[in-house]
């Protein structure tokens, strides 16, 4: 039978820390029910000490009781919470008195809304415990513990619009754990776990992730078929990753210290909230495992336990499960020889079970609190109760993901060392070796990589000059036409070559050059990156020599004998041509250069004409023109007067066709 509960809301949220949301819900609670016990819902255990803390004066003025509930308690601890009492309680709990355990004499709850949600990342292959709101029917469970045994009220500490906007349900199990064992009972008879008519359908990436944990595992094979190990596995008692661990310590003979191990990682963290000092070693599970065989074989267990930081009813626990996985696994394993010390035996064992948890230690973090990079991605710090603090190499057997206010962080609670040669030997399909191209950004050059890999973890890499290839030039060409050909040519020299070549194309057509724009430029660059392997070859190939190269031995000699980068005067002056690229050549000096020439010259046999700058003696053009003959005749004269007022030190002749050349710059000649 169920009595009537009154359930009171918040009119609005409450943004105050959750300690005092508590304290003042649980001083409401004891003034408005003068008899029975109260108990608050919290979220996890870090939540049950800081409300205790919170409440304790509280508690103290009234000579009430304040006991924390909650699964990892030890069982004299759970019993004087749940136990009957002639005195008032308060038990702080989690969502283990929701529905597991029932609690006499409760009169009032008090409901933070909140629980901590086990779940399972498949794309890191992480559990998860993430803070969450209850569903309605949590909430409506919670409720009803108030009205077992007489009318109660519950405090609800969110909004009645809070209550009415989340879900009926929480989700199934089905849809949030790890689904390795599900997908391996499935195979084993006969079934593909994704074609299953499933009650409630898994997510597809959860199937996914469980079918190629256990490809990794050696349980199924690449196209999902069962394999005599992943029989084997099916028919031990055990999730197939500690089953995998056990039959990989039975193969050397450890077939206790096997199963201990599976055991210890069938239960929580069975130690307790104080433990001794940390000390460093190879393996929290090996240190565990230790410390459970010495309670065994000690006259009074649970002590030995308790002062060695272990829960007592917890390691029961694990003894029980530990014989139960031994009388399992003695009946099928044949032991083969035992190659190394029986503790590098039983981390490889580890390693077996949790072959997609390989970490290496992140450079630069603190010693005492280490950053690990995952094999699977991200990143993870190491518990500051575990004793592995000083492994290089690791492998994170219990890890979990947290998110609090927004931010997710990844803790290894629970680990063991390794050695990154023996990734060499694990069949997981996450060994990977490689060989390739990479491009040097410093030195510019293709180089050869060779690169050994764990997932995502370098092993080890060794780097060389790439061998010329195809693949190397290809490379080398990518790098080299995002520098642009400015890059491997003088780009004055470069624009004087092409408006060459577009010069030629006109009054040579019967040659045939080529049209270099931008696309013929880009093509002889990647040419010559053939059989090179770095910037500074092509550097001392040139582009200008191998785009000469190109042209042939008519066009090469044609260049260079119609259109050449300097030329002769009748009067023996040597003047620099200038090729502007617009379809047109010229030349630029002093007008005194030009004394004793009756025409322009003319490059390509006559066939282009020059452009003549005539210079003053300050270097600024007087006159532009192609008629040199006419300048001299109509224009010079007028000119002439004008350049004599301005420089009377220079020879200003009246006839310039018959006069001889003048010094450079233009000055007179003194004979």
């Amino acid at each position: 039978r169920r009595y009537p509960v009154e359930v009171e809301h918040l009119t609005l949220p409450d943004d105050r820390p959750l300690p005092r949301q508590v304290q003042n819900a649980v001083g409401k609670a004891l003034a408005r029910e003068r008899a029975g016990h109260v108990l608050v819902f919290l979220p996890g255990v870090g939540e049950i000490g800081t409300c205790l803390d919170a409440c304790a004066p509280l508690l103290d003025a009234q000579a009430v009781l304040g006991l924390p509930l909650y699964g990892e308690l030890s069982l004299e601890a759970q019993h004087q919470a749940v136990r009957p009492s002639p005195g008032r309680k308060v038990i702080f709990a989690t969502n283990v008195a929701e529905s597991s355990v029932t609690i006499d004499g409760v009169t009032a709850v008090i409901d933070t809304g909140t629980a901590r949600v086990a779940g399972y990342d498949a794309w890191s292959g992480l559990s998860t415990l993430r803070l969450r709101p209850i569903s309605k029917a949590s909430a409506e469970q919670r409720t009803g513990r108030a009205g077992r045994t007489q009318p109660g009220h519950c405090w609800r500490l969110y909004t009645q619009h809070d209550f009415e906007v989340r879900p009926a349900f929480d989700k199934p199990e089905v849809e949030r754990l790890d689904l390795a064992e599900a997908v391996l009972t499935a195979a084993r008879l006969g079934y593909a776990a994704p074609a299953l008519p499933w009650l409630t359908a898994p997510p597809g990436v959860a199937l996914e992730a469980a079918q190629e944990l256990l490809v990794r595992l050696g349980a199924l094979t690449s196209t999902f078929q069962i394999t005599e190990l992943g029989k084997e596995l099916a028919a031990l008692p055990a999730h197939p990753r500690q089953a995998r661990l056990l039959l990989e310590a039975a193969r050397t003979g450890l077939v206790h210290e096997g199963a201990l191990l599976a055991a210890l990682l069938a239960e929580r963290d069975i130690r307790s909230e104080r433990g001794p000092a940390r000390e460093s070693g190879p393996s929290d599970l090996l240190a565990l495992a230790e410390a459970i065989d010495q309670g065994q074989v000690d006259r009074n267990p649970e002590g030995t336990w308790r002062a060695l930081g272990l829960m007592p009813a917890a390691a029961h626990a694990v003894v029980r499960g530990a014989q139960q996985l031994e009388r399992a696994v003695a009946r099928r394993s044949r032991p083969s020889c035992n190659q190394g010390s029986p503790t590098q035996q039983l981390q490889k064992a580890i390693l077996a079970g949790y072959p997609d948890r390989v970490a290496h230690r992140r450079s630069g973090t603190d010693a005492k609190r280490p950053e690990y990079v995952l094999a699977s991605g991200g990143a993870a710090t190491l518990s500051d109760r575990s004793v592995v603090w000083g492994a290089e190499w690791l492998v994170a057997v219990a890890a979990e993901v947290r998110t609090e206010r927004g931010q997710s962080s990844a803790r290894v609670n629970l680990a063991s060392a390794i050695e990154p040669d023996w990734l060499l030997d694990v069949d997981s399909g996450d060994l990977k070796d490689e060989n390739l191209l990479e491009w040097n950004v410093r030195l510019k050059r293709v180089e050869a990589v060779t690169r050994l890999s764990y997932g995502r973890l370098m092993l080890s890499e060794s780097t060389t000059l790439a061998e010329p290839s195809v693949a190397t030039s290809v490379l080398l060409a990518k790098h080299a036409l995002a520098a642009g050909v400015g890059a491997f040519a003088d780009p004055e020299k470069l624009d004087d070559w092409r408006a060459r070549i577009a010069l030629l194309r006109v009054v040579a057509p019967e040659l045939q050059f080529p049209e270099v724009d931008d696309a013929f430029l880009r093509t002889a660059l990647t040419a010559m990156c053939e059989g090179c392997h770095a910037f500074r070859e092509l550097e001392e190939i040139s582009l200008l020599g191998f785009l000469n190269q190109r042209l042939t031995r008519e066009q090469r000699v044609a260049m260079d004998r119609w259109l050449p980068h300097e030329m002769t005067l009748s009067n023996g002056r040597r003047l620099k041509v200038v090729y502007d690229g617009q379809g047109g050549a010229r030349l630029g000096s002093y007008l005194q250069d030009f004394f004793g020439c009756a025409s322009a010259p003319a490059l390509a046999e006559g066939r282009l004409p020059l452009t003549l700058e005539l210079w003053a003696p300050n270097r600024r053009p007087v006159q532009v023109t192609r008629d040199l003959g006419s300048f001299w005749h109509n224009h010079y004269p007028a000119l002439r007067q004008e350049l004599m007022r301005k420089y009377p030190r220079h020879d200003w002749p009246e006839d310039p066709i018959r006069a001889r050349p003048a010094l450079p710059g233009g000055r007179k000649r003194r004979d």
